[in-house]
This record gives structure tokens, C-alpha cells and sequence, in this order.
């Protein structure tokens, strides 16, 4: 696994720290059960508007598993709890799908801001 951040990044508010775990490793957990791949890169971005957290794979899901989970169903999100939990916090998620996978989440500045953050 690679992961990407930036050296400055500060740490969020609870409540994105929480939606960023959990989106993470429902990615994760998903690769490891459905792809073929062997590892995959998350990348942290932050900017005034918005953090985006893209986790990422090269090699795509078999298409057995594609036909198996439906035309219409993402692998990626077995569950809507994570993007559900994005949501209520003003962000937003969507899964690209080339040669590999990127599954990318983003959260409002001020929602992610550890400052703007009520105790």
C-alpha cells in the first residue's frame, strides 16, 4: 500500500477523521475480498474548499465478480453506510472505473476544519 499526504496536513474534525477511516477501510476491505489486486495507493489532498481522499487500485476486478454482484452494483460499496455518512457531512462519493479503480471522497473545508469542530 502507498499512501500520500502532505507533510503540513493538519489534523481534521472527528467527524471527517471518522468518515475518512471508514471509507478507507471499507475500500480496502473490499479490494482485498473482490480485486486481484496486490496493492493499492491512497492519496490525501486538502484545499481551501474541500479534502479529497482517493484510494486507488491498477488492476480492476475480475469480471466474474463484476457479473456477480450485477450490472448496476458497485463493488466498491457493498454497503452505503460510508457514503451515506459522507453525505450528511456535505460531501460527496464516486467510484471511476478504468483499467483499475478510483474511488474518491471529498468533504467540505469548513466540515473537515478540526477548528470549526464543536467539542
Amino acid at each position: 500500500m502507498d499512501l500520500e499526504f502532505p507533510e503540513d496536513f493538519e489534523r481534521l474534525s472527528r467527524e471527517a477523521e471518522t468518515a475518512i477511516f471508514r471509507t478507507i477501510q471499507e475500500c480496502l476491505t473490499n479490494i482485498h475480498r473482490h480485486s486481484e489486486s496486490t496493492t493499492a495507493t491512497i492519496r490525501i489532498t486538502a484545499s481551501d474548499s474541500h479534502v479529497c481522499v482517493e484510494v486507488g487500485i491498477e488492476q480492476g476486478y475480475p469480471a466474474g465478480k463484476q457479473f456477480e454482484m450485477g450490472s448496476t452494483a458497485s463493488l466498491e460499496w457493498e454497503s452505503g453506510a460510508c457514503e451515506k455518512e459522507l453525505r450528511q457531512l456535505g460531501g460527496s462519493l464516486e467510484s471511476i472505473r478504468t483499467g483499475g479503480t478510483l474511488v474518491v471522497a471529498r468533504l467540505p473545508a469548513t466540515v473537515a476544519s478540526a477548528s470549526t469542530a464543536v467539542a
